[in-house]
């Protein structure tokens, strides 16, 4: 009688010990299939062509996460456990005026933005920040959900039996990512004698840093925004009289904001036609910002109208001054176009 040897032997026991193990597996499942729909309905200002989609368990990270070209819906076998949802437009590489940080938590995920050297504006201390304004970026989060022994068990006895139906299938939660980045508008009013003014660039500090993301409001850090484009308009009545106006994106103001004046400044230089003279003006604003939100989309934006009365003193313009900028103005960025009012 020929014997089986040692190795074939120990081949069949494993092969064994793996059907039983699967067997049981099958019988007793570890996981429950939560199926995440995305609704992209509210993020209307640019269409995504990708999503990032996470599942925080709350007692030990990392998070499950998912990117897709499936801009509606993805699916986590999650086990026993609480969980909270996010979802965000594009992946984490995608984005380069903001990155993500401290991901492993629901309640410290973020988003910073990006920072800069700015050739002009001169940092009044070593830790503040200039910001580059950051893109669209579409959130929306949910929790907590949990999932229990008795949903996977229920979930496993309906696969058994290929029985389909809602309460049967697994698990399903929908996300409606909106955008979380404010536009912010500033407008400058009653400028006197504005036909002097060549071009004009300022900066508002204690902006927030960033978004968190599962909390679902700006961080608490700051950070200057510059503005250099501005466009200039005279008034109807008196075209010596003048307005400034501008725009630019944000993180909004930081979420331990009190509203009081001196936590934000704006200071707004003004070049005239000599292509020398800089007026300076200083202003504590903090008080001063409208908060609107688009009913439709949720989006959000901050306004600033300011009625400064700035009176532009008389100076000779430089020759050729209607031709753009000498090198020793070439950093201010583009010149004031005077628009008309009718």
């Amino acid at each position: 009688m020929r014997t089986l040897r040692p190795w074939l032997i120990g081949m069949m026991v494993v092969f064994v010990a793996s059907c039983q193990h699967k067997d049981l597996c099958y019988l007793h499942p570890h996981t429950l299939p939560v199926q995440v729909d995305v609704d992209w309905s509210e993020f209307v200002v640019e269409q995504p062509t990708g999503m990032t989609v996470m599942a925080f368990n709350t007692q030990w990270p990392p998070p499950y996460r998912k990117t897709t070209h499936d801009l509606n819906q993805v699916t986590f076998d999650l086990p026993r456990g609480e969980y909270f949802f996010l979802a965000f437009n594009q992946s984490e590489s995608e984005f380069g005026s903001f990155s993500f940080r401290n991901m492993d938590c629901f309640e410290t995920a973020e988003v910073v933005t990006a920072t800069y050297k700015s050739p002009w504006y001169k940092t009044k201390s070593e830790e503040e920040l200039v910001a580059v304004e950051p893109e669209w970026l579409g959130v929306d989060r949910s929790g907590p959900f949990v999932v229990t022994d008795e949903m996977i068990e229920l979930h496993a006895k309906a696969m058994q039996l290929n029985v389909r139906g809602p309460e049967l299938a697994g698990a399903i939660t929908t996300l409606m990512p909106h955008n979380v980045v404010y536009t912010i508008y500033v407008e400058v009013y009653n400028i006197n004698n504005i036909y002097n003014l060549r071009a004009a660039r300022a900066s508002i500090d204690q902006m927030a840093e960033g978004y968190l993301l599962g909390l679902g409001h700006a961080n608490d850090n700051h950070v200057t925004h510059l503005m250099e484009n501005w466009q200039s308009y005279t008034y109807e009545e008196d075209a010596s009289k003048g307005y400034l106006t501008t725009t630019f994106t944000c993180f909004g103001l930081p979420g331990n904001h009190q509203g009081t004046a001196e936590e934000n400044e704006l200071c707004l230089h003004l070049l005239l036609v000599d292509n020398e003279t800089v007026v300076e003006h200083r202003v504590h604003i903090g008080d001063q910002f409208e908060v609107h939100q688009d009913e439709h989309t949720l989006s959000m934006s901050l306004h600033l109208k300011l009625d400064l009365n700035i009176t532009l003193p008389d100076v000779e313009p430089v020759e050729g001054g209607g031709g753009g900028f000498d090198a020793t103005v070439d950093d201010w960025g583009d010149e004031i176009e005077h628009n008309v009012d009718l």
